[in-house]
């Protein structure tokens, strides 16, 4: 009976203990969630408004409060607002102008503050140290391409000079744009740098279309102005091809009259707009037609200002009434000089007698 006694109790004392320990288990899991009842409306809102000097229009916007858990930003341009977390920031692009923005900030509980409107104004700096650079356009005389560089540009806009009332030309921050002359002469190119707002700088550069002539001589560009310089009793003229067969069947060539009494060296003189180059090829090559076989063609180069420096060279026709090429080779002479101007002579050391010829085509030899 004793020993039924004590297993009784201990029984009884450890059920005991052990509800005691599941009721402070099950006490202390339990959430408690009184200290929401207690969190404060945001109060004391401040919001950092930085703008940036690189001419991009952000702003940057740093907000605080006590007691937010975060923040509501209305930047006031239209623009979509954002939700903000306390510790960073926020980033906007504005147009050049007055905004005002409002923020407003939340408790863990979702209850929101009084508004805080902050004026956001919004100014850029007008570009600094513009250049334009102007670059010649390969194989075409009449076009040119056009790039600008400029600090704190957003844009440039072009302006050719070749109209009345011109249209800017739209021209990217690190691009370049074409643009086609009509005619020949000396043109102001006006580049505009822009800021993204009002402020803007310019600058105008003086671009000359020469179209110069030069080999090859194909007599062909509708847009050249090909200027024949005759002596002695000779005139050239440039005239749809009379004879458009066998080696040449090209739609243009010139006409070489040497008219009666035309002393024996009559000829024209051609200029060039560039210095020919004979450090790969020595020799020169023209077709010509001639009505006279065994007549000598000369072919002479000139230096452009001294026409003391000079080399000529001969060659006989050897076919008459239809078209052959004669090859001139100077390899023989100074090539270091500087020569541009061609000189060319039908029929040389014989007086004129109305005889007609035509030459096209001069270009370096094969």
């Amino acid at each position: 009976t004793t020993m039924k006694r004590t297993f009784n109790s201990i029984y009884a004392f450890s059920f005991a203990m052990i509800s005691l320990f599941l009721a402070v288990s099950c006490s202390s899991d339990d959430p408690n969630f009184d200290y929401l009842n207690s969190a404060q409306i945001p109060s004391n809102l401040g919001l950092i408004v930085t703008l940036t000097t690189d001419n991009s229009g952000n702003v940057i916007f740093t907000p605080s409060a006590l007691s937010a858990s975060k923040f509501n930003l209305d930047f006031g341009d239209g623009s979509e607002p954002v939700s903000v977390v306390p510790g960073t920031n926020a980033i906007h692009a504005y147009q050049e102008g007055a905004y005002t923005a409002t923020l407003t900030a939340e408790n863990i509980n979702g209850e929101e503050s009084a508004p805080l409107e902050q004026p956001v104004s919004v100014a850029y700096l007008a570009p600094e140290n513009l250049e334009i650079n102007v670059s010649p356009v390969a194989g075409d005389s009449f076009s040119i391409e056009v790039s600008a560089t400029a600090n704190l540009a957003s844009g440039f806009e072009v302006f050719f000079g070749d109209q009345e009332n011109e249209v800017a030309t739209p021209l990217e921050v690190g691009s370049s744009v074409v643009h086609t002359y009509a005619e020949i002469g000396a043109y102001q190119v006006r580049v505009v740098a822009l800021s993204g707002g009002s402020q803007t700088i310019e600058a105008t550069t003086e671009v000359i279309i020469d179209n110069p002539i030069l080999l090859p001589l194909t007599f062909e560009d509708a847009t050249q102005d090909y200027t024949f310089f005759d002596f002695a009793g000779a005139i050239n003229t440039k005239i749809a091809n009379p004879d458009p067969s066998g080696i040449n069947t090209s739609a243009t060539v010139v006409e070489f009259f040497k008219e009666a009494g035309a002393l024996v060296y009559a000829g024209t003189a051609i200029p060039l707009g560039e210095n020919l180059d004979f450090a790969q090829n020595s020799s020169l090559k023209m077709d010509v037609w001639s009505p006279i076989i065994g007549s000598t063609v000369k072919l002479k180069v000139e230096n452009a200002a001294n026409p003391n420096i000079a080399m000529e060279f001969d060659v006989i026709t050897t076919v008459s009434g239809q078209w052959e090429t004669l090859e001139f080779d100077f390899s023989g002479f100074d090539l270091t000089q500087e020569y541009a101007k061609i000189v060319v002579f039908f029929d040389f050391g014989n007086t004129g007698n109305d005889d007609t010829f035509y030459y096209d085509n001069i270009d370096y030899a094969n």
